[in-house]
C-alpha cells in the first residue's frame, strides 16, 4: 500500500535529520499518530540523536495482511525488521544498534481523498512476531 510506504519514509527521513522538519509528516500521517511521531522527533532533537541505517541493512516493513474495516478505515498487519542505528549527532556515539523484530497493526483512515496513518500498535516482538514465516 503506497500510503503505508509514504508514511514510513516520511518518518524515517525526519528521524535521520539533525534538525528534523516534522511538517512533511502531515502529508501521510494524521492524529493521533502525527502527534506521537512529532513527540518522538522533538525528544530525539533535544537529546541530539539521529537515526541511520547500516550499509548492509536488513531493514524492512512487509505488509502481510490487510482488512478494510469500512469505507474510511483500513488495518494493515506489518512485519517490521528495524536495524536503525541511533547515534549522538555531535559525537557519533552509538546510543542503540539493536535489531528489533515486530509484528504491528497499522491503522489508516481516509482523510479527504488521502489515506493517512492514524495509529500503530505492536502485536508481538522478537521470535513471537514470526516475521520469518
Amino acid at each position: 500500500m503506497r500510503a503505508h510506504r509514504d508514511a514510513e519514509q516520511a518518518f524515517e527521513l525526519a528521524a535521520a535529520a539533525a534538525d528534523p522538519d516534522p511538517a512533511p509528516l502531515s502529508a501521510s500521517t494524521a492524529e493521533p499518530m502525527l502527534g506521537r511521531r512529532i513527540s518522538i522527533l522533538e525528544a530525539r532533537q533535544t537529546q541530539g540523536w539521529v537515526s541511520s541505517w547500516p550499509s548492509n541493512s536488513v531493514h524492512r516493513r512487509d505488509v502481510v495482511d490487510y482488512e478494510l474495516i469500512d469505507d474510511r478505515t483500513a488495518e494493515l498487519e506489518v512485519c517490521v525488521v528495524d536495524d536503525a542505528v541511533l547515534t549522538d549527532r555531535d559525537t557519533g556515539e552509538v546510543i542503540n544498534a539493536e535489531v528489533g523484530v515486530h509484528r504491528q497493526r497499522h491503522v489508516f483512515e481516509l482523510v479527504g481523498s488521502i489515506w493517512k496513518l492514524t495509529g500503530r500498535t505492536t502485536v508481538a516482538s522478537g521470535e513471537a512476531a514470526r516475521c520469518d514465516d
